[in-house]
């Protein structure tokens, strides 16, 4: 290594350590009395070499942090092609640092001690869904999920061993199974207790996870590219058939609507458990099945009462009706999943049950919020064939989802 080599490379290590944010060099700060041929061709060596790697706009938003990963050797070497005046970050390679930095001091903040060892701040790294139970259910943390991400943090700031802010955490896939998705530069911001509790749920080998591009546009790149998912699907139909009943026959088949975020727990399992899985289904249940207004048959003047002098429950008068206004086909396609949907809740409403966990979980909760929605969906077709539903604007015309 000659004496130049040498220097620029004390120089961006140096600067890397003493950094509060893990900041490459600038090349505008890099002191050297040599010709800048001289200092591209030491710079190129050190590239080769594995001592640095270098960052500039081509490839980074922000080339003076490690975003999500450096380009190849060639790539880097390729901004010196030219003699055009470029800028450019200057940062010590994974290699140097992990041989010549102490990072004994970091030993209780896992994620920390990965960006002082020059792991970019914003590569994915992937967790058992086990990682944010404790989250969930201690009233210490603000825990949300939506859709496909979600955030924590504390709510008592007297706790400080406690302490998070964990401004994004998304889902990916580990094969089949579902995983927990997060990034350096945001569990770092955790106290060394709870960097600790994530990093033993750390998937080490993440050959095969990978993360929703949805999540990652929006957390990494800021392109407000939200997905539509069935949980909130289900819902715009709920809404849909509310309207086009109320604007028919004055009365709507649903006592209420509902908004995702006032439904804590109306969204894709975390955690593929059974306790999970059944406050699911008996959500999902209420706001469709017992969410059915029985006055509503009584407006289309639709007998309740059965030949036993009882009165008949809303799943009978919506199949009898359903009878006289379509096919025997679209009327079980319609009741059918409703059925299943009450049948379901009915074994966790009158069982005691130990939980366990199982990915069935979550296969299981597809079936079920798919099925349903395909039901709602298909009804609120049917209701658009009614003469007076010409003149209805629906609020959700379009409520195709991504499965995720």
């Amino acid at each position: 290594m000659t004496v130049l080599e040498k220097s620029i490379l004390d120089q961006a290590y140096n600067h890397f350590v003493n950094s509060d944010d893990f900041n490459g060099l600038a090349n505008y700060n890099l002191q050297s009395d040599a010709s800048c041929e001289e200092v591209s061709k030491a710079i190129i060596n050190l590239i080769n070499a594995d001592y640095i790697n270098i960052a500039d706009g081509r490839y980074s938003i922000n080339p003076h942090i490690i975003h999500s990963s450096f380009p190849s050797k060639k790539e880097q070497q390729t901004l010196f092609e030219n003699k055009a005046n470029k800028s450019f970050c200057i940062y010590p390679s994974e290699t140097y640092l992990k041989a010549h930095r102490n990072t004994d001091s970091l030993a209780n903040k896992p994620f920390d001690k990965m960006m002082a060892l020059g792991v970019p701040q914003l590569k994915a790294l992937y967790f058992t869904p086990d990682v944010l139970v404790k989250y969930s259910i201690d009233p210490r943390f603000h825990f949300t999920f939506n859709d496909y991400y979600g955030k924590i943090h504390s709510t008592d700031d007297n706790v400080p061993q406690e302490n998070i802010f964990l401004e994004t955490f998304g889902i990916g896939r580990n094969g089949q199974d579902r995983i927990i998705v997060s990034f350096p530069r945001c569990l770092r911001k955790m106290s060394p207790q709870n960097q600790v509790h994530w990093a033993s749920y750390l998937i080490e080998d993440s050959s095969n996870c990978e993360t929703l591009q949805n999540y990652l546009d929006n957390a990494l790149y800021g392109n407000w590219n939200f997905i539509q998912t069935v949980y909130r699907a289900i819902l715009q139909e709920i809404e849909n058939i509310s309207v086009l009943t109320k604007g028919i026959w004055g009365h709507s088949f649903f006592r209420n609507t509902f908004k995702k975020e006032e439904l804590e727990g109306f969204d894709m399992l975390f955690l593929p458990t059974k306790n999970m899985y059944n406050q699911f289904i008996m959500l999902l249940e209420k706001i469709t099945v017992s969410n059915i207004d029985d006055k509503f048959f009584d407006t289309i003047q639709w007998n309740r009462m059965g030949d036993d002098g009882k009165m008949k429950g809303s799943m009978l008068c919506l199949k009898e009706w359903l009878n006289v206004v379509t096919s025997s086909v679209v009327r079980d396609d319609i009741v059918n999943p409703l059925k299943e949907l009450r049948h379901e809740r009915q074994c966790p409403a009158h069982a005691i049950e130990g939980n366990e966990y199982s990915t069935e979980y979550l296969q299981m909760q597809n079936k079920f919020s798919n099925s349903i929605y395909g039901s709602l969906n298909l009804f609120r077709g049917l209701l658009q064939t009614h003469p007076k539903a010409k003149e209805i604007k629906i609020p959700h015309d379009k409520t195709q989802y991504y499965v995720v």
